[in-house]
Formats: structure tokens, sequence, C-alpha cells
């Protein structure tokens, strides 16, 4: 099948966990053999320039990046309350590129386009216009629920008033989407159930994040025990729980402790929190090399409180036989409850974690989970199978439409 793949930012290069999502979809695909073309729209905070591309990546999928001006200031926020469109999603609407997404699918024979984000389905009318063929949402969350997580931990009474008023734009805008979406893919199975209790959609594959492969297996080096955390930083949800961390956790608990080391990494690093750099507690910014970052550490951290869909950096770890401390929203999507014992330890508190790192200090404690972890992603996260079935799966759709 021929298969144009529309996202919300460039896939490449890969800078968080949305853009390696998007890439790993564009791999699954072609896998399969199908033909992808990648259409995205380049915004200023995930700007790329497409001739700094691998030229043999840009030749495979056929890149057109579109640049777009998706800068949040007071004025455009302030000016989105005076209409009823979703300042989420509406900010990545520009007529000229609806016109030339158009163009390109009048030009090209697609089978399927994928709205690779629920934000690409600001185009999904003028695309219903000239596309007789399947139009398939890929979810990477259910969007208006992580905004009210985030919501619901907003201090300031004001951000907090102007969230309630975009969650419930955003909302109807998200469901807007889903009803005249003609499939869906799911990042996890919590959100397939969701989809159908509410929506009553039935043709809903689950494609999560996946690995090609599983990764060198280490044990802890001699009696030094490094935690570490490797995710963006701009993200909200992330900053919001490593300072809940290191506040409440590490720095009252552990940082005297010479035998654990905590080490975090990851794109747009705080100056406020580099230079909390001390002792055991070692904050390292942007890193060239995530796998060999990975591979010299032992145990993730994972403390967060809002957000959702799957942690890609969880997938990571545990492919490479790290186990998991983490909260049970960053566990969403991992089926790790059916494992014991368990590569993800849940803590949701501060007594929680604080049990979980001492429990660490025992080897055969750490070697049980770090190879239930490696089982774990055997048998529900390996790329090839789960490309095959997402290949079947939309094979089907595009022949019920023939039928």
């Amino acid at each position: 099948m021929k298969i144009l793949q529309i996202c919300n930012k460039p896939p490449f290069p890969s800078l968080d966990g949305g853009t390696m999502a998007m890439q790993n979809l564009s791999e699954a695909l072609s896998i399969q053999k199908h033909e992808v073309k990648i259409i995205a729209l380049n915004t200023p905070k995930h700007f790329s320039r497409i001739e700094k591309i691998d030229k043999e990546i840009r030749e495979k999928f056929s890149l057109e990046y579109f640049f777009i001006n998706t800068k949040i200031t007071f004025f455009n926020t302030l000016f989105n309350l005076f209409t009823s469109k979703s300042f989420h999603a509406s900010r990545f609407y520009c007529n000229k590129i609806a016109e030339q997404i158009n163009l390109i699918i009048e030009n090209e024979n697609f089978d399927v386009v994928i709205l690779d984000s629920l934000f690409c389905g600001v185009y999904l009318k003028s695309i219903k216009k000239i596309f007789k063929g399947k139009i398939v949402l890929r979810a990477h969350n259910i969007e208006y629920k992580l905004w009210q997580r985030i919501k619901n931990h907003e201090t300031n009474k004001l951000k907090k008033i102007y969230l309630t008023i975009q969650i419930s734009r955003l909302e109807i805008f998200e469901k807007n989407v889903i009803n005249e979406s003609d499939a869906i893919i799911a990042i996890t199975k919590e959100d397939k159930d969701y989809l159908q209790e509410n929506f009553n959609k039935k043709n809903i594959f689950v494609l999560p994040y996946s690995v090609k492969k599983i990764f060198t297996l280490n044990s802890p080096k001699n009696k030094t025990l490094n935690f570490y955390h490797l995710g963006s930083m701009d993200w909200l949800p992330n900053l919001n729980g490593l300072e809940w961390f290191l506040s409440n956790v590490w720095k009252k608990f552990f940082i005297n402790n010479t035998s654990m080391f905590f080490r975090m990494a990851g794109r747009n690093m705080p100056e406020h929190l580099i230079q909390q750099s001390e002792k055991n507690l070692f904050i390292e910014g942007e890193i060239s090399n995530a796998e060999n970052f990975v591979n010299s550490c032992d145990v993730m951290i994972c403390p967060l409180f809002s957000g959702g869909g799957i942690r890609i950096k969880i997938i990571e770890a545990l492919s490479c036989g790290k186990p998991i401390i983490a909260t049970k929203i960053a566990a969403e999507g991992i089926p790790y409850q059916y494992y014991s014992p368990s590569p993800i330890i849940i803590a949701e508190n501060e007594n929680d974690f604080i049990e979980s790192i001492n429990n660490f200090k025992d080897l055969n404690f750490y070697t049980a989970r770090s190879l239930m972890a490696i089982k774990l992603i055997e048998d529900n996260f390996l790329l090839e199978p789960l490309s095959k079935s997402l290949s079947d799966f939309l094979t089907f759709e595009v022949n019920k439409l023939s039928n």
C-alpha cells in the first residue's frame, strides 16, 4: 500500500518521545514493504533543517517539512479566548499548508492517510473533501485527559481557569476527530479500551513503541548502584516529577549515601537543576548517546504524577534489562502487573520510593527483575511481529472500503 503519514512535528531527527513514536510507526510500515511518504509541520520548538537529515532517510520516506509558527505568546493565548477554538489544536493549522497537503494527495495515489497526532486533525475536514480512502488517527494519548491531570496539579488560579476553558474545547475537538476518523491506531491498551467504551469504536489497533532487538544485559558495577532518569525537561510533567523526587526523596534520604548515585539527563535541562549537582547527584543535561548512558546505569526512576500515554524511555530501559521504580501514571500502557517479580515497582509517595530504592541493595532483587524486564519486552514490544499485525489491520480496513 501507499501511505501518507502526516506529523505535527518533524519525526527526524528524534528529539523526544513523540518523534521517536512517529519514527517507530514509519519503520513498522516500511518493514512490511509499504511505501510511506511523510509530511511534517516544522515548528519552532522542534525545528529541523531537512537538508541535514540523512539522504537515505529523506528518499526512503519522501520527506517534506512545512514551517508553521506555533509559538505561544501572551497575545495569541488571550485572543483565543474570544474564539470557540481549541488553542492546543488551532495553532497547528495554516491555510497554505492545508493547500499543500491537498495538492500532494491529489497528485499521488494514496491508499491510507495517517494523522500521526491528534493535532494533525485540524486538517481532517479539508482532506476529506478530496480524499476518499481511509483516514486513520494515530492517537498518542487521550489529550484532554492528559491536560486534566496537568490542571489538577496547577496552583495558579488564573492558569487553572484558563486551562479549564481550553480543556473543554480540546475535549470537543478531540471527540470530533475521533468520530470522523475511519480507524484508530492507539499506543496503549488503556487508550483502546477508553475509545471503545466512549465512542463505540471497534476498529482500533494498539501499536506501542517497539524495539527491534534486546540490548546487552549488564549487572550493577561493584557495590555501587546508579539510579537514573532520562527524559526531556521541557515537558512539564517530567520537570515537576523530578523536582518533587529530588526534594522529597533523594536530597532527604540518599544524598550522603556513597554507595548510591542518581544521574539525570535530558534535553533542555533548566539551569536551576544543573546547579544542584553535588556529592552523589549528577545532573548532566543533554547527552550524545542515550544507549551508552542507560547501559552505564542500573535502575530507572520515573516519578510522573501527570501526563499520559506510554513512556518510551521506560520501554527502552526494559529492553536493556533495567528495572524501573515508577508511579502508576508513568507505567501506564505496560503490562508489568502480569510478571512476577515485576520489573516495574510502583511507588506513589515518598515512603514507597525510599523503600523501593533500598530494596535494590540486594543484588538478587535486582537480577530477578532485570531478567523479567527482558521477558516483558520479548512478549509485548518487539517491532517485527507488531508491524505484521499493523499491516494486516490496515490492509483489512482498506479492503473493507473497496468491497
